[in-house]
């Protein structure tokens, strides 16, 4: 399964996450890797680049635009997408500092669906890969950089 975290960037680093995405990965990864001591200082530098996702706008906004999928379904703030033609079974649950997709493909529903909205940090840890979808269209694996 892929694991995608969807952080929404505050006003002050969008033009640094337009211009040096890689930059605001790095910080985001080293949040990740912080150790139990350190949790405060974690806190403090996600909360100085990230705000917290608008659950209400998130859960209405993917509502509305899968609600008549007969793949799709819905319980409180985790939606589900199993299409058993093409395999994808996809989640995405939201969070109030961010939101989580875990999927068996990597372009999978949900992550087509969340690239239309503007200032989000889109990751995943386990492949070293990160989209800014005020900038770029597919995911960057930052490996290649």
């Amino acid at each position: 399964m892929k694991t995608f975290y969807i952080f929404k960037i505050k006003k002050d680093f969008i033009n640094t996450a337009k211009k040096d995405p890689l930059s605001i990965y790095i910080i985001l990864k080293s949040i990740l890797n912080h150790n139990k001591l350190d949790i405060e200082s974690a806190f403090n530098t996600f909360d100085s680049i990230c705000i917290s996702i608008n659950k209400t706008f998130f859960n209405s906004y993917i509502f509305d635009i899968l609600s008549n999928a007969d793949e799709y379904s819905k319980f409180k703030n985790v939606h589900m997408y199993y299409d058993y033609l093409s395999g994808e079974s996809s989640k995405i649950t939201i969070n109030k500092c961010y939101a989580k997709i875990k999927s068996n493909i990597k372009e999978n529903t949900f992550l087509k669906i969340i690239k239309n909205i503007s200032n989000l940090f889109i990751v995943n840890f386990d492949e070293n890969e990160y989209l800014f979808t005020g900038s770029y269209i597919k995911l960057v694996n930052s490996m290649n950089i």
